[in-house]
Order: C-alpha cells, then structure tokens, then sequence
C-alpha cells in the first residue's frame, strides 16, 4: 500500500495536522531552558498569569505563532515556485529569493540606518523580488528549464551571500547582531512582527488559493493549460507575487530558513495528492508542523546553547535535496 493510498482522504490528513500542529504547539512553548509544566499552560489558559512560568510562556508565544506562520508560508512559497517554474527543486533558497532579501534587510540597516520593521520588510520584499527578476532572466536565455533555474538561482544566493558576509565581517557587533541571518532563526520574533507581516501573508495565502486550479493546469504543460483558457504568463507573475510575498515578508523577521519550501510540497505530493487544491492547505499545516518540530529539536539537542531552526531544516532539507535530484538524473 503506498502512501497515497494509506492518506487518500484530505480531510482526515487536514485534522490529523490540525492536531499536529496543535501538539507542537504546545510543546513549542513548554520546552526549553526552563521546562513548563502542562499544569502551568492549561492554568496559563484558564487566565492566571502569575508568577515566573507564567512570563515564560507569554514570553515563548510569539515564537510559537512566528513559527506556525513562517512554516506555513515558507511552503505554500515552496508549492507555487514549483508551480509556475515546474521545476521539482524550486524553492526561496534555491532560487536565491531569500539571499536577495536578506542582502537587501541588512544593507538597509546598515547603509541607510532602517530600523522600522515595516521598512525592513518592504526591503525584504525588494531584494526577494529583485533577485526572482534576476534568476528568471538568466534563466531565460536561451530556454527556461529546470536546471538553469536552479543553476542561476545557486550563483546568485552565493554572490548575495558572499556579498552580506563581506559587509559584516569587519564589524564583530554586527556580525553577531545579524548571526541569524545566515542560518535562519524563529527565536527573534515579537508580536508586533507578526502583525506586521500577516497582511503580506494573507496576500500572498489568497493568492494562492485563487491560484490553485491555474496551478494544477501548468502542470500538464503550457499547451494544455492554454487550451484549458489559462492565461499563462498572468498566473505565473501573479504566483510569483504571492510567492515572493510569502517568503520575503518572513526573510525580514526570521531570516533565510531553508528547505522548508522543498521538503513539503514533495512531502504532501508523495502523501497526499499532486492536485494543488489539496497541496495547499495541507502544505500549510505541514510546514508549520516542520518548522515547529526543527525549533523543538535545536532546543533539546544541545545543552549549551540552543541551535537555529534553519540548521535544522537544512539538515533535514540536504539530503532530501540530493534525493530530488537524484531522481531527476534517472529521468
């Protein structure tokens, strides 16, 4: 029995990583350098906000909701770069759309002295796009495919990164000020930030949604999609606004995590279903259970100092990469 077979229902999968998510969640906020009892949360709930435990957990909720959104939002990102390129390695870090936006955060921070979250994330928004410009139009010499997307993509997260690492190396400050820009990090985030970005991630979520029927007729190739009546070069810009959307707002306040935006659309397409109607909602909730879970492991792992949630996806993201690929070659 395959897997298909085993999750054929998508509402069953969709309650199962409701409760996923909900669990994580929880744990989320009960681990970490002080353990929390589930007596404490469940008082926590009730409304008694006294004493120490009960600061810790206020203090960890931001986190938790940080890392529901940006898992979410990293592989919806995921799913619809894969999408409209349909290229199976597409991702924000692969493609270079998270090196661009976290070039352009931290330049602004360093160059034009931007300390507004909300012009952080405009920032963000400009290098993602700027760099997803770049990328499409080398890769469009000639023909786009797969692999010249990746290939560029991959020069370009180098160069930008090269270029980052460059700007912060001779101030030790800064370079451990923006520590978690190279790797990607939940840990930073408040409330406030959230609240900042959610309208992007709506955006870019209804998007998506909107999008999902389009999405399932580029799969069969621009041809058939076209005598579907989708208007191609419309649903790939408009998939590509959402996407950009998505995984620059979070760059702004999390850093580039990666991998994220490559294992769940595999992940979902190889459990669930290939139709995007279905991939989507289930994306979300899988991601938000990923990157919730790489949070959990890079507190408990190490008892010196906690490790980045993006350490952990990498890790995890790696070989999944050179499985794809893999797979591509035998093709």
């Amino acid at each position: 029995m395959t897997l298909k077979q085993r999750f054929n229902n998508p509402y069953l999968a969709g309650f199962l990583l409701l409760w996923m998510v909900g669990i994580l969640s929880v744990l989320s906020i009960a681990i970490g350098t002080k353990q929390i009892p589930l007596s404490d949360l469940i008082a926590y709930v009730q409304g008694e906000r006294g004493g120490t435990n009960a600061l810790i957990i206020t203090s960890r909720i931001p986190r938790t909701v940080t890392g529901i959104l940006a898992g979410s939002g990293l592989a919806l990102s995921g799913v619809l770069m894969q999408a409209i390129t349909r290229n199976p390695i597409g991702d924000p870090s692969i493609l270079g759309v998270n090196a661009g936006a976290s070039l352009a955060v931290v330049l602004g921070f360093l160059l034009l002295g931007v300390t507004s979250s909300h012009w952080l994330v405009l920032l963000a928004l400009l290098g993602a796009l700027i760099a997803a410009v770049i990328v499409y139009g080398v890769a469009q010499v000639g023909h786009v495919d797969s692999l010249k997307l990746a290939l560029s993509g991959s020069a370009l997260s180098l160069a930008f990164r090269s270029i980052l690492m460059m700007v912060m190396l001779p101030d030790a400050h800064v370079l451990e000020q923006f520590r978690f820009w190279q790797v990607g990090s939940i840990a930073k985030a408040s409330l406030s930030d959230v609240w900042m970005i959610l309208p992007y991630l709506l955006i870019g979520t209804g998007l998506a949604f909107i999008l999902a029927k389009d999405c399932d007729a580029l799969a069969l190739g621009d041809e058939v999609a076209q005598s579907l009546g989708v208007h191609i070069q419309r649903t790939r810009l408009l998939g590509a606004i959402a996407s950009v959307l998505l995984c620059a707002s979070i760059t702004a306040i999390c850093g580039p995590i990666g991998f994220i935006g490559l294992i769940v659309p595999h992940f979902v397409r190889l459990a669930f279903s290939q139709s995007h109607r279905i991939m989507i909602p289930l994306s979300c909730l899988s991601g938000s259970c990923i990157l919730l879970l790489a949070d959990i492991i890079g507190r408990i792992v190490s008892t010196r100092a906690e490790i980045e949630s993006g350490i952990i996806t990498s890790l995890i993201g790696a070989p999944l990469l050179i499985w794809v690929v893999i797979r591509m070659v035998k093709r």
